[in-house]
């Protein structure tokens, strides 16, 4: 009886687990259902916690980022827009031109309302979605991709600060007062990849 209630336990568990999204921990309670109780409930939520990847059939993908509950996935290439989708079915919610030219980097904020991109137009952008895609921060940035290195560009976990890695040089501005905060020097001959601790 004990181990009985002790499986009903670990299947209540992994239930909760799911239901906040959280599949590692769904994970963990199912695999300490003893297999001889295992029934239609346990079978049940084990197909739940099968995810089927999602495929993004653009043209070139440069660059992708989750949303910060992670529901939605946004993408960015080589033909310069942006595409945001629903994270599970990978259906186009939203998606608009970011520029001429390819998107090396693209970053969710964490309010989930505005994304930064940097581009080979050499531009680091921050764009609101709530106002219909528009740019509303904008810095010349030496952002190019070559020899598989990659410029980036992150927030600061407050969001205040954003952050761009070029050629030689990183970048963090407080975007909200277009004010350049610090300028560092970077590689002599490489793309600096960014990110806040």
């Amino acid at each position: 009886e004990l181990r009985r209630d002790a499986y009903f336990h670990c299947i209540a568990l992994a239930h909760r687990e799911l239901s906040v999204d959280n599949l590692h921990g769904a994970l963990r309670f199912l695999e300490k259902c003893p297999e001889d109780l295992r029934g239609w409930e346990y079978h049940y939520l084990m197909r739940l916690c099968r995810v089927d990847p999602v495929v993004l059939r653009d043209k070139t993908v440069n660059c992708v980022a989750f949303s910060p509950h992670g529901k939605r996935l946004v993408s960015a290439g080589g033909d310069g827009i942006i595409r945001i989708r629903n994270s599970r079915t990978g259906a186009v919610l939203q998606s608009f031109a970011a520029r001429s030219g390819a998107v090396v980097s693209v970053v969710f904020h964490r309010d989930g309302k505005h994304l930064a991109t940097l581009g080979a137009d050499r531009k680091v952008k921050v764009w609101d979605l709530t106002a219909t895609n528009q740019a509303v921060f904008s810095e010349p940035c030496n952002a190019i991709r070559k020899l598989g290195t990659a410029c980036t560009v992150a927030f600061s976990h407050d969001g205040r600060q954003l952050a761009a890695g070029s050629e030689g040089a990183v970048s963090i501005w407080d975007w909200k007062n277009h004010q350049l905060l610090h300028n560092l020097p970077g590689h002599n001959f490489h793309s600096v990849p960014v990110a806040f601790s």
